[in-house]
């Protein structure tokens, strides 16, 4: 074998061993994080994670539009649920608290999410019949 093929298989097997699960082959579970960053443009929420923990969380919510946007919290049975429009507002069961970002600003909201399916949304007026919304599971 040729001494660089030597070191490619030497790195291989280094960064496989590092890769591989701890001793006892169990896997550690990974934490759910409880803060969620979550950046707001014309037609788009972008959260951080799909995935949270229950309880207690905390949204930094960042506005990279040129609009004001408003992010609300709806919670939902299912993924694909497609929530009623009434007035040019999405209504749903909202999570008690919203926050209203104007361009270029950066707020923060804290709320506590039991587990389940609930959809992020910017509920300015056609914003998000228009697409501004994402879903995210609480576990």
């Amino acid at each position: 074998m040729h001494r660089p093929t030597t070191a490619l298989l030497a790195l291989a097997f280094g960064v496989a061993a590092l890769a591989g699960p701890s001793a006892g082959g169990a896997a550690r579970p990974v934490a759910l994080p409880h803060t969620l960053h979550v950046g707001l443009t014309e037609w788009a929420v972008v959260p951080s994670q799909g995935l949270v923990a229950a309880g207690p969380l905390r949204l930094d919510v960042r506005n990279y539009g040129r609009l004001r946007h408003q992010l609300e919290i709806v919670a939902t049975n299912s993924w694909g649920t497609r929530l009623p429009i009434r007035h040019g507002h999405a209504v749903g069961p909202v999570v008690p608290g919203s926050v209203v970002v104007r361009p270029g600003g950066l707020r923060s909201l804290s709320v506590y999410l039991s587990p389940g399916s609930y959809v992020l949304l910017d509920n300015i007026r056609g914003h998000y019949d228009l697409g501004a919304a994402v879903a995210i599971t609480v576990a």
